[in-house]
């Protein structure tokens, strides 16, 4: 699942949860030689999602400094690690991917 390797280094934008098809999807702005993307991280038929910030507030922006994806039988296992190991979004879903949208 490389297709992720580009997301890092990107800003979080914004998060959203669709509970009747259980998606999580995740806004991320990438700036790449002074050019800015956007892509959307699709996570289809979630079935855990888990949040953790040891890092005190505010923040100006939320850096998406490693994005993991792997599988473990039947499942995806993703985390997204916003400036330190023991602050991340993790989720068990179905399916994963990433679309460009800008």
């Amino acid at each position: 699942m490389s297709e992720t390797d580009e997301l890092w280094g990107g800003s979080l934008v914004s998060v959203s949860f669709d509970p009747v098809a259980w998606t999580l999807r995740f806004d991320v702005e990438v700036l790449e030689s002074e050019e800015r993307r956007r892509y959307e991280l699709v996570l289809d038929g979630v079935t855990q999602w888990h949040c953790t910030r040891d890092i005190p507030l505010p923040w100006t922006y939320a850096e998406l400094t490693e994005v993991h994806v792997s599988e473990k039988e039947d499942a995806v296992l993703v985390e997204l690690v916003l400036w330190s190991d023991d602050t991340s979004l993790s989720a068990r879903c179905s399916a994963v991917r990433v679309d460009q949208v800008a």
